[in-house]
């Protein structure tokens, strides 16, 4: 009985030893900054975290047809609304879930805008706990290539996000690649199936944003690559379901006038700045018209916002004098 007792104190200090061991190293590869060169995955996304306190009022979430799609310097300029997309690549609802509490904890958002996309992305249980849950000692596994660019500074435990995208999150591209239209939108009466997981993950996500006083809309951006009538079908079920609001930009060819021999990048996979410029256009007007967003154009609080769309508006005028890469 001893040595039973004795092999199990034994496995139990193993246990604890390693996972003190896992602790300090997590805490040495955690990014100590938010920008690219601090080792920082997806700076774009994570630029909201330099922000100031309590000065964005839109919230955007999604994969990558989100960060295509919004250009919230748009909106400051046409509305003086502030926004940030925190969109990325094949971005996961268990993702999109654990960055909208990021941003609740220094940012209070009056609408949080769920791009429908990545409701279809399905994600496992090891997404979950490694994206989901962002627990301090699993940044091991999350940041394990970062040993190779550790300095100094990764030595003190304390981070300092200061980064500020200048571009809020929205990725430019004046690219234009015609996209086919063949099947785009035809009528159907079938129904795309939504992951049990993501069904749970949007509520999830509405109930957090309530409790925030935020409100949560689901936005469809046009893409003749990833959205049907089947995909329609299953948000519009979804939104019923859980009393959201929903807008379908694929189905409102007058108010977004998507013209895809000019408006996608990738052949309508993503839209390009024409596009995106329509969808936002759109945006802008349903957005004021919700009655809870204060236009900051002439408040001082807010002049960096001016700088950063003269930036913007200099990158598109560059963009202008050169060849537009067409496809």
């Amino acid at each position: 009985m001893r040595q039973v007792s004795k092999h199990i104190g034994s496995a139990v200090m193993f246990l604890a030893g390693l996972l003190i061991l896992l602790a300090a190293v997590s805490a040495l590869l955690v990014p100590k900054t938010n920008a690219a060169g601090g080792g920082m995955r997806d700076p774009s996304a994570n630029g909201i975290l330099g922000e100031p306190a309590n000065t964005i009022d839109v919230l955007f979430l999604g994969d990558s047809e989100s960060y295509c799609a919004f250009v919230p310097l748009q909106l400051w300029e046409e509305q003086g609304i502030t926004s940030y997309c925190c969109g990325t690549p094949a971005q996961k609802l268990c993702y999109a879930q654990t960055f909208l509490k990021k941003c609740f904890q220094k940012q209070a958002p009056k609408l949080v805008v769920l791009e429908t996309n990545e409701i279809f992305r399905n994600f496992s249980a090891v997404d979950s706990l490694l994206q989901g849950s962002k627990l301090p000692i699993l940044s091991l596994f999350d940041y394990h290539d970062r040993w190779k660019s550790l300095n100094s500074r990764d030595l003190n435990p304390g981070v300092s996000y200061t980064y500020m995208d200048s571009a809020k999150g929205y990725r430019f591209s004046a690219t234009v690649a015609k996209a086919s239209t063949k099947g785009y939108m035809d009528p159907d009466n079938q129904i795309a199936r939504i992951p049990t997981k993501n069904y749970l993950s949007v509520e999830t996500m509405k109930q957090f944003c309530e409790l925030h006083n935020a409100r949560l809309v689901l936005v469809s951006t046009p893409s003749t690559v990833n959205w049907n009538m089947k995909r329609h079908n299953a948000i519009q079920e979804l939104s019923e379901a859980l009393q959201l609001e929903f807008l379908d930009l694929n189905l409102m060819p007058e108010q977004v006038p998507i013209d895809w021999k000019t408006d996608s990048r990738d052949k309508g996979d993503h839209l390009n700045y024409f596009g995106a410029k329509k969808v936002t256009n759109y945006l802008g007007f349903y957005l004021a018209e919700t009655g809870v967003l204060k236009n900051h154009k002439y408040d001082i609080q807010y002049k960096h916002w001016d700088a950063a769309a003269k930036e913007f508006s200099e990158t598109i005028a560059k963009a202008s004098t050169r060849k537009i890469n067409i496809r």
